[in-house]
């Protein structure tokens, strides 16, 4: 049997961005389309009350919802042992964060410190478009200057980088 890639798509239904929640939608209704044997496995990360209603709704065989952990979901023994273990080892011993062995592929990743243990390698970037260096009108310069930066930073680590079109990725050529 072959093993299901597991690609972790962390997920919030924002009805400011809903494009960028209709792309995850479509993104997961397109690998629906994918012949049963090479369909990934989808762990959506999701907050604790987010809507998950439309992505329950594609009825795609292969996905789990994982809430996201922190410290919080530990109980009072599990947050001693890791104050000791961070003063001796240096690290948590109780670290529900994923990792490595928990998805193959984070996207579209980020720069949270909640997926840091995912080997850069194995996320994806996204960026959209490039609105901001042609509409800037439409965005404030704080937006204007944290996407440029963003931008900038998957440049300089050398990220991989999806794009939503070859329109956006001529863009980037042209800027980059």
């Amino acid at each position: 049997m072959v093993k299901r890639i597991k690609i972790g798509i962390p997920f919030s239904y924002n009805e400011n961005w809903i494009g960028g929640t209709y792309y995850i939608i479509n993104l997961i209704r397109a690998t629906n389309l994918l012949e049963d044997k090479i369909k990934p496995e989808i762990i959506i990360f999701h907050t604790k009350n987010e809507n998950l209603s439309l992505l329950k709704n594609l009825n795609y065989p292969y996905i789990k919802f994982n809430e996201y952990k922190t410290w919080r979901n530990t109980n009072r023994l599990q947050r001693g042992i890791n104050k000791i273990s961070r003063i001796i080892i240096k690290k948590n011993i109780f670290d529900f964060r994923p990792t490595n062995r928990t998805i193959d592929v984070l996207f579209p990743a980020n720069f949270s410190s909640y997926f840091e243990l995912i080997p850069f390698k194995q996320k994806l970037f996204w960026i959209p478009d490039f609105q901001e260096h042609f509409l800037p009108q439409f965005f404030t310069n704080e937006e204007i200057i944290g996407r440029k930066n963003y931008q900038k930073k998957l440049v300089a680590l050398k990220a991989n980088i999806v794009f939503s079109s070859n329109n956006a990725l001529n863009d980037f050529n042209e800027i980059y």
